[in-house]
């Protein structure tokens, strides 16, 4: 008798164990599926010859693909208080000459620093085109790393540097880089 009733105890214990188990597995499954879906990401762009534009729609297209509420901002059409109200910011932006920041995208940031850190609590992942002939190859996401965190924001990955223009090949780039960052949430 006391054989038969440990036995069923075990088997109970085991139900119950295995039960709680998926519970917390499903639940969690949910809670982080949930999060994602309302995570809300911006890619704001500063581009002059519409290669960082082709770049942030193929990132946009990406994200979209995965389920992200996605928001495309042209920054020469932006205020800057606007970047406040995303999870994820992720910045495009081009390089200039041997190392100069590409002037949309100084304006921008020369204003977000005037106004004040609003850059603060927001998290943002930077992507940076050039051309590898110059020594100070797509430096400019250097420089705009730098004045986020200055302006207290949170760089929660090494921005990416893209060589040349928008191909299958860089997209493919973009598309780990992009993976890599979304690991952090």
């Amino acid at each position: 008798m006391f054989i038969i009733l440990s036995v069923v105890i075990l088997c109970i214990n085991y139900l119950l164990y295995n039960t709680l188990y998926i519970l917390i597995v499903y639940f969690s499954s949910i809670f982080c599926l949930l999060f994602l879906v309302y995570m809300k990401i911006s890619i704001a762009f500063a581009t002059l010859s519409g290669n960082t534009e082709k770049i942030a729609y193929e990132l946009e297209k990406f994200l979209l693909n995965k389920s992200y509420d996605v928001d495309l901002l042209n920054l020469e059409n932006t205020k800057v208080d606007e970047l406040k109200k995303y999870d994820l910011v992720f910045l495009g932006c081009s390089t200039y000459g041997d190392g100069d920041l590409n002037l949309i995208m100084d304006i921008f940031l020369s204003e977000a620093e005037q106004i004040c850190h609003l850059c603060e609590s927001t998290k943002f992942a930077i992507f940076s085109l050039g051309d590898s002939i110059y020594p100070n190859f797509a430096i400019a996401g250097e420089i705009v790393e730098d004045k986020i965190i200055n302006m207290g924001g949170e760089v929660i990955h090494p921005y990416i540097k893209i060589d040349g223009y928008p191909s299958s090949e860089v997209f493919e780039e973009i598309k780990k880089w992009t993976l890599e960052v979304l690991k952090f949430f």
